[in-house]
């Protein structure tokens, strides 16, 4: 798997994981491991993000310079 694909599926699997995450943030009381699902989610999708802007930016410039 290249960068390209890891990146989105991170980020898509991230993504799908937030709407959970954030269902549980609205009960009376908030605990430690609906946190940690919380911002294992939003890492996801940052990384996720991170590493297929990264993935396509090395192929633009890799295209622009040759």
């Amino acid at each position: 798997m290249n960068g390209t694909r890891i990146g989105l599926w991170l980020a898509v699997v991230g993504g799908l994981a937030l709407y959970p995450a954030i269902r549980l943030q609205e009960g009376v009381s908030t605990t430690l491991p609906e946190y940690v699902f919380l911002y294992a989610a939003l890492l996801a999708v940052g990384f996720g993000i991170a590493i297929w802007g990264l993935s396509v930016l090395r192929t633009l410039t890799a295209e622009w310079t040759t």
